[in-house]
């Protein structure tokens, strides 16, 4: 929390970087008279209220809300039965009028949103749909197979309109379907609700191709009418689609068996089955000339200008189902047949032209048309056969949507019960010292049954970012684990205080403050040399004669410390612990290095200190200046310094300016970390104006983990030395230093010349308690001959030292090659003569030392090697490869060598030529005298590629042998690797893309062998911005689409990483595609370039500039609020040249509806001309800037006289008359009824 006193205070700027939202309310609270929780907590720690519920799971949707401004929203299941689908249109439909007179819902439904995973989807809304006072919202979807809950349809917000970027301006689902389930009065029903078809002979049937009924048409006289839809209009069709499913045997001609869909071919387009049982699609456009395009089953000498295209595949006329469809997109025409796959196109098949022509056509099923009115005339061809679910589009669809259409998908949809807008929870826990507390549990509940549980993490706070708006109470649960139980502790509980936190208002963000029960006790441990003993725990016992054990805190490797938490009971209550070295490497592995008792009362008299004063006149870093003064003075907590950082940390900080002359300019304060680092940022930064004074208080622990603080203040002294004072207080947590009786033994082996290689193997080094004769430890030595641990490698003998209770004498021998070796030794307390050598040596440890040991041995005859290798050289993938080895032993330097029946190890590993990429590795199989062989299979590997197989071995006591490396090679089936944009299959992207800053990018990505896409691969990918790579789902077969989200990126360069494979071809790791992020688009004041105000105002006049900052990328434009820049600058001009300097950087003010205001004081300037220069900027977005040219001009003032007998310029009175003079002064530049001017000295002279 930070408190602050001003003493001197006329305009300032904080700036707190610890950030709370201007919208949220803050609760703390206290102990109830100031006195310590504990003394309200009962003997055992809990009672009745205490008891707390089981967290409630939220049935209606966990998601963060989207949109603060939206007051209410609907969790839409969507069930998938398929497979993976991008952008699927599925829709809802609600009562829409009882949410308006409820006033949830705007009566145009302009509020409406369909977010999915917090994006918004392109929807269309229908009112009145499919009944009155209901209305059908469709909407795109991203859906994986299963169940998912990430989709919502949010309202209430009046203040907004459509989201006419996302409105999409048709309905999706089409202008007419018609799907024979219901027949009413004679007329086929279009389920849309528009277009209803008058039935002339067609009878149901039960044989469909989807739902329950298709239409049957005899192919002699039965055909539908199409109601009140007509075309007439030349070129009027730029897109459409017509799809339908179909069942027919009908032969002969192309046009015996007209028509699915029919709006005359010859004036407008026709969809239909030929007499091959092909599919057709006639069409006319208004202005084309056919004579570039002639169709081979026209007659080629007349010249009639529609097209006839058709399928290249037939015999769909075989009397089962099948589906096609028709699409004119503005340029190609395209027919596709059953599973919705493209069969025909027709490349810019009218030149571009709309179809259509003037001549009026009503719309015809089972016949031509060649109708002027409903129904007639017609061409009586009628068509013989079934038809099912005939769907007309005023739009050319995807082939995604013709495929979806034709596999009959559906999604099924389910709304949700109603979730009003939730707020923000962040709950901050504090021990008895002010200090956070992580860790804790924090419960809070209500009687609804929602309640909400998390833990605090290292800043002591806990967000809780999705909270029902209700009255809660709050609990805080402790846990401590003392290694065989755990004990849990109620800390905290509101109702204790009678206290219910009310977050029922409309705040979106609330803090909440609570102080626990709890006393923390830092522990840090050293060794004898000050170095950190970090292995190793810390038991704790609740009475301090080390009994009631309620702690075991294993202690930080890096730093030797660790914090105890738990109830206090009192002021001087008092803990007692014991320290234990623990290193698994020992023959006894626990070990008691230290015990005492900890105690508050101690704390308490040194908890909080005072620094001296500081003096800004011995401290100013600027002496040379006489403008400035500047005081960069570090503070440190017990324990720490320039060069070494204890334990303690600072909890709380009151940092006192007095007489800061003339004024301070800034006050900015860092936290120094564990590794004695300054923070990047100031925790805590202030700017003043005028201010010579100020007390600032802040809780630390709220900001960081400090051990100390830099207090950097810059102030203004123009006039003489400034004599300030700093006065700086805190508190510090309790930290309890604790220096073991240990120290290290560097010991180090070389051979007989002083020397060692990393090929000599390794040495044993026993150690034995000198007195006793006990094992405690066998080393193993390393690479560079230094004894390590056998499970501890980072560590060497680090043990009890002389300074415990009395003298410890250990015991060194060394074992080479299975047997114990002589030896010189050189250390601090004994060096041996030369000539002399030693199988054992006593050493006394005191103090961090080393010792080095020389082996009486020719170490480098000590060797081994592999021979006689057999393998398999190149073998087909899948094929297994063998592989044989023997490994000898040598003591003599090679004269005899020796199988190695028990080696340490014998391993392989398969990797490319280059040992950069290890495919495999194992152990070898020992076949017995020193032969080892393995078998591999080659499936797992790439074919057409050559690796290693390198078999590594060891013997401890003896040199490692060189590896050895069988090169093989595997033939395998290759492949290739394709990135495409999903809606374009046939351009590869290359290897990279380029997007706009929030917009997504639909990727799929193909893997192919002999230019044949795979299936059932196993494709991922992944970039910084996933933890773990991201399994690609196929769908449809052999394409791996997926969505790239460029809105939790900045603008940059990304790769991302794509992974392949699928078993019998080779795989992609790593495979690189660039993704390039760049700005969105903005403008300033409507302004894409220097936006430039000319500006001249009257002086002492008040006028301020305002600015809109828009994202541009769509419409409609989007107001930019929270920008990382905006400020201006400014100088005055005098003759062209400027005067003086140019400003310091000025804040832009945030204004009403999302406007930026520059406030320039202009009603205190003085007469002249001014440029101010103006940059705005938001991360990823354009920056914009605006140059002001403003004059400041002066006033216009007319005055006018009145006197006593005054004709034209001349008073006439006589001697000794009064004379009543009176002089009126106007400023024009004020409106009329406040020009007068008043105040004003006027001169009047008198003469004759």
């Amino acid at each position: 929390m930070i408190k602050k006193k001003v003493l001197k205070l006329k305009h300032r700027f904080s700036t707190i970087f610890l950030l709370f939202i201007t919208l949220s309310s803050i609760f703390t609270i206290f102990p109830k008279n100031s006195i310590n929780l504990e003394n309200v907590i009962l003997d055992d720690g809990k009672n009745s209220e205490d008891e707390v519920k089981e967290p409630f799971v939220s049935t209606i949707g966990a998601a963060q809300w989207w949109n603060s401004s939206f007051e209410y929203r609907r969790l839409i299941n969507i069930t998938n039965t398929h497979e993976l689908f991008t952008n699927f249109i599925t829709s809802v439909n609600f009562n829409y009028k009882n949410l308006v007179d409820a006033g949830k819902l705007n009566q145009s439904l302009k509020d409406i949103r369909i977010v999915e995973n917090g994006l918004l989807k392109r929807y269309y809304i229908e009112m009145d749909f499919p009944v009155k006072s209901n209305a059908t919202i469709w909407f795109e979807t991203d859906s994986a197979p299963g169940l998912e809950n990430d989709t919502y349809l949010y309202y209430g917000n009046n203040n907004t309109g459509f989201a006419s970027s996302y409105l999409m301006n048709k309905n999706p689902d089409g202008l007419i379907w018609y799907k024979f389930e219901e027949i009413i009065g004679g007329e086929v029903v279009d389920s849309m609700g528009n277009y209803n078809a008058t039935v002339n002979g067609p009878i149901t049937s039960a044989d469909s191709a989807v739902g329950s009924s298709s239409l049957l048409f005899d192919g002699s006289n039965d055909y539908l009418a199409i109601k009140d839809l007509s075309f007439n209009t030349p070129n009027g069709l730029t897109e459409f689609t017509v799809s339908a499913f179909f069942k027919t045997s009908g032969s002969g001609g192309y046009s015996n068996n007209w028509a699915i869909f029919d709006f005359d071919r010859s004036e407008h387009f026709n969809f239909y089955v030929r007499g091959d049982g092909g599919l057709g699609f006639s069409s006319f456009a208004n202005g084309w000339d056919e004579t570039s395009n002639w169709d081979p089953n026209e007659d080629p000498y007349q010249d009639n200008n529609y097209d006839d295209f058709n399928t290249p595949t037939n015999g769909l006329n075989d009397n089962a189902w099948h589906f096609g469809s028709a699409l004119y997109d503005g340029t190609d025409k395209v027919l596709y047949i059953d599973d919705g796959v493209e069969d025909a196109r027709n490349d810019n098949a009218h030149n571009g032209l709309g179809i259509g022509d003037t001549t009026l056509r009503y719309g015809i099923i089972g016949d031509g048309s060649e109708a002027t009115s409903e129904g007639t005339p017609r061409n009586n061809i009628y068509y013989n056969g079934l038809l099912d679910e005939i769907r007309f589009f005023e739009e050319a669809l995807s082939p995604e949507r013709i495929e979806w259409i034709a596999k009959d998908f559906t999604l099924l949809t389910q709304l949700n019960e109603e979730q009003e807008k939730r707020t923000t929870i962040t709950v901050i826990a504090k021990d008895i010292d002010g200090k956070v507390i992580p860790g804790l549990e924090i419960f809070m509940y209500n009687l609804t049954g929602e309640n909400y549980l998390g833990t605090t993490g290292d800043l002591g706070r806990v967000e809780f970012p999705d909270v029902k708006r209700e009255n809660y109470i709050i609990t805080a649960n402790y846990s401590i684990f003392n290694g065989t139980h755990t004990f849990e502790e109620v800390v905290f509980n509101s109702s204790n205080y009678n206290v219910v936190y009310d977050f029922s208002g409309l705040g979106d963000f609330h803090t909440v403050y609570i102080n626990t029960s709890l006393w923390s006790i830092d522990f840090e441990i050293e060794d004898w040399n000050d170095e950190p003993m970090g292995f190793g725990y810390v038991l704790v016992y609740n009475k301090t004669d080390y009994t009631d054990r309620i702690a075991n805190l294993t202690l930080n490797k890096e730093f030797g410390t660790q914090t105890f938490r738990w109830i206090n009971f009192s002021q001087d209550a008092a803990y007692s612990y014991e320290i234990y070295y623990d290193n698994a490497d020992y023959e006894k592995q626990h070990t008691l290095v230290n015990r005492s008792i900890v105690n508050r009362t101690d704390y308490l008299s040194k908890k909080v200190v005072t620094i001296p004063t500081i003096l800004v006149n011995q401290t100013n870093r600027l002496v040379k200046d006489l403008q400035n003064y500047l005081v960069q003075e570090k503070v440190y907590a017990s324990g720490s310094n320039e060069s070494h950082i204890g334990n303690t940390k600072i909890i709380n900080t009151t940092i006192t300016l007095n007489k800061m002359d003339d004024s301070l300019d800034w006050i900015n304060v860092y936290s120094i970390d564990a590794y004695n680092n300054i923070s990047i940022n100031p925790i805590y930064s202030e700017i003043y104006l005028t201010e010579t004074s100020d007390i600032i208080e802040l809780n630390i622990t709220e900001l960081a983990d400090a051990y100390g603080l830099l207090i950097d203040i810059l102030g203004t002294n123009a006039t003489d030395v400034c004599n300030g004072t700093i006065d700086i207080k805190y508190s510090e947590a309790y930290n309890q230093y604790i220096k073991v009786n240990m120290s290290k033994l560097v010991i180090k082996v070389y051979d007989g010349k002083g020397i060692w290689s990393s090929v000599y193997g390794n040495v044993y080094i026993n150690v034995i308690n000198g007195t006793s004769g006990a094992e405690i430890i066998t080393l193993l030595t390393n690479d560079e001959g230094i004894a390590k641990g056998q499970l501890n490698s980072d560590l060497g003998f680090w043990y009890i030292n002389y300074n415990r209770s009395s003298a410890q004498v250990y015991n060194f021998s060394l074992t080479y090659s299975g047997a114990l070796r002589a030896f010189n030794v050189s250390s601090s307390q004994y060096t041996t003569p030369p000539g002399t050598y030693l199988t054992e040596f006593n050493y006394t440890l005191t103090i961090n030392s080393t010792i080095e040991f020389r082996i009486q041995t020719s170490i480098a005859d000590f060797q081994t090697a592999f021979q006689n290798k057999v393998w398999d050289t190149n073998k087909q993938w899948g094929s297994t490869f063998n592989f044989s080895i023997r490994f000898m032993n040598t003591d003599n330097g090679g004269t005899n060598w020796n199988p190695i029946s028990d080696p340490d190890f014998v391993n392989w590993e398969i990797t490319d030529l280059l040992g950069d990429i290890v495919y495999d590795t194992g152990a070898m199989s020992n076949v017995g005298s020193g032969y080892f062989n393995y078998t591999i299979d080659s499936g797992n590997l790439i074919g057409d590629n050559q690796y290693y197989f390198t078999v590594n071995g060891g013997k401890t006591g003896y040199q490692d042998p060189s590896p050895t490396l069988f090169l093989f090679t595997v033939e395998a089936k290759t492949t290739t690797i394709g990135v495409y944009n999903t809606n374009d299959l046939i351009t590869s992207l290359g290897g990279n893309v380029t997007q706009y800053y929030g917009e997504q990018l639909n990727i799929t990505v193909l893997y192919r062998s002999d230019s044949i896409n795979l299936e059932e691969a196993i494709v991922s990918y992944e970039w910084q911005f996933t933890d773990n790579p991201i399994t690609i789902a196929e769908s449809p077969a052999g394409e791996y689409s997926f969505v790239i989200n460029t809105s939790i990126a900045d603008v940059g360069t990304y790769q991302l990483r794509i992974n392949t494979e699928k078993e019998n071809y080779s795989s992609f790791q790593n495979y690189r595609f660039d993704v390039t992020i760049i700005n969105r688009p903005t403008t300033l004041n409507g302004d894409e370039s220097l936006h430039l105000i000319s500006k001249t105002i009257w002086v002492r006049e008040a006028y301020n500039f305002i600015f809109e900052y828009e994202d541009i990328f769509n419409a409609p434009h989007v107001k930019l609020t929270d920008l990382d820049q905006a400020y201006y600058q400014w100088y005055k001009i005098s003759n062209g040249s400027i005067v003086g300097v140019i400003s310091d950087v000025i804040d832009l003010v945030e204004g009403p509806n999302s406007t930026h205001i520059l406030d320039f004081n202009t009603a205190f300037r003085d007469v002249g001309d001014y440029a101010l220069f103006v940059t705005v900027q938001k991360n990823n977005y354009d920056v914009r800037t605006a140059l002001i040219d403003l004059t400041v001009k002066k006033r216009i003032i007319s005055w006018d006289l009145t006197a006593t007998n005054l004709v034209q310029s001349e008073i006439r009175v006589d001697q000794g008359e009064i004379i009543v003079i009176e002089f009126t002064l106007t400023d024009l530049a004020e409106s009329v009824g406040q020009q007068a001017i008043t105040g004003a000295t006027v001169l009047l002279r008198l003469g004759s």
